[in-house]
């Protein structure tokens, strides 16, 4: 939920988005690229008209790859054409996957670039201007004196039942009344099966959870991915990229992308398990003696003892005859 806000601070910044549109509306093709970046910022970053610019990037898809078709047509819905031509201005703004004057030399009338970006002011930034004013007159029709949450503003005026040129209101089913005799059953639609493979649409509903500046590029990437697996042979390593950048943000966005591109790559994106160690293998320990078993001490060596040798005698004869010969 957004920030309560004043009606007048509401009135006061849808006031000045409608300024800078219509200067970009009446810009020439020489000062156009500083007048569509005024509009564009605002409509993005400003606190209050912020969440109608989410709103209306939500409300469609595709819109990169049929902006960069060879034949152009706007939406016949009111608010789907308002969408649409705000995310073309949007990728013009950015220009690196829309290039101004390939879009207006592919698309528009005139034998110059001046001349084709008058033809786009006429058919295209009129019709915008256009589409502001009645959603400024819904607004206005919701507002009162005390203060508002400005997204919930926004979603009354682009969802209500107002049967207008925004669309009819829902259709009444009317239910015939039961005999006396049957039993009163109240009518039910079936729910649609759960769908185990995530959307591109839930995708960018979980987008809106992030920070801005990110959501942004991740948005990007989004569609670059879509365009991706819809070619026969995608470039798995762009995939593994985009599938990596969102795991980086959210492994929640990793997974739901992953499973988008078909489960495959982004394998190594995943944040690597820690290692664990595996315990040391334990020594058996010494099997206790049996009781018939018994401890026997090592055997002390015993010092044999050292024997002298006899002292001997000389005989008296040999002694005498020793004598006798000195």
């Amino acid at each position: 939920m957004a920030d309560r806000v004043r009606p007048a601070a509401l009135r006061d910044a849808l006031k000045t988005l409608r300024g800078y549109l219509d200067d970009l509306a009446r810009s020439s093709f020489d000062e156009h690229a500083t007048k569509l970046r005024l509009f564009v910022n605002y409509f993005q970053k400003d606190d209050t008209v912020r969440y109608l610019a989410e709103r209306l990037h939500m409300r469609l898809r595709d819109v990169l790859r049929q902006a960069l078709a060879p034949k152009l047509e706007l939406p016949a819905d009111p608010l789907d054409r308002l969408a649409f031509i705000y995310e073309v201005l949007f990728h013009l703004k950015g220009g690196e996957r829309l290039d101004v004057r390939e879009f207006l030399s592919r698309a528009f009338e005139g034998g110059s670039i001046e001349a084709k970006w008058d033809d786009f002011r006429r058919r295209w930034l009129q019709a915008l201007v256009e589409g502001f004013r009645d959603l400024n007159e819904r607004i206005e029709a919701i507002l009162d004196e005390d203060p508002v949450d400005p997204e919930l503003i926004f979603h009354i005026a682009m969802h209500s039942g107002v049967d207008d040129e925004f669309g009819d209101p829902e259709p009444e089913v009317q239910v015939p009344p039961a005999a006396p005799t049957e039993l009163e059953l109240t009518p039910v639609r079936d729910a649609p099966a759960p769908s185990k493979k995530p959307t591109f649409a839930a995708v960018q509903q979980a987008l809106l959870l992030q920070p801005r500046g990110l959501r942004e590029d991740l948005e990007a990437d989004l569609e670059v991915l879509e365009l991706e697996l819809q070619k026969k042979a995608p470039d798995r390593e762009r995939v593994d990229e985009i599938v990596s950048n969102f795991w980086a943000a959210a492994p929640e966005l990793g997974e739901m992308v992953r499973a988008l591109s078909g489960g495959e790559g982004a394998k190594a994106a995943r944040p690597a398990k820690a290692a664990v160690a595996k315990p040391a293998a334990k020594k058996p320990a010494a099997k206790p003696l049996s009781k018939r078993t018994k401890a026997v001490a090592p055997k002390k060596k015993v010092a044999r003892p050292v024997v002298k040798p006899k002292a001997t005698k000389p005989k008296p004869g040999l002694a005498a005859k020793k004598s006798k010969k000195r």
